[in-house]
């Protein structure tokens, strides 16, 4: 099912998704512990630069929406 599932993303979406062991800082300072830890993280591929944008455009813009301005 995950195979399917990868293969239409690709084909309809222009991006496939995995799975990454990421090293980040840690968020608390206790004595003894190391500074980074993994975690696992998801990451996109995209495969042309035009599903990039397009992905960018409609899911990662959404917080500079332009608010028509009142007179």
């Amino acid at each position: 099912m995950g195979m399917a599932v990868r293969t239409r993303m690709r084909r309809e979406l222009g991006f496939t998704y995995r799975y990454h062991q990421g090293l980040v800082p840690n968020d608390y300072q206790s004595l003894g512990s190391a500074n980074m830890h993994y975690e696992q993280q998801v990451h996109l591929d995209f495969f042309d630069e035009k599903a990039q944008s397009w992905f960018q455009l409609k899911y990662l813009n959404r917080s500079t929406e332009v608010l028509p301005k009142v007179i």
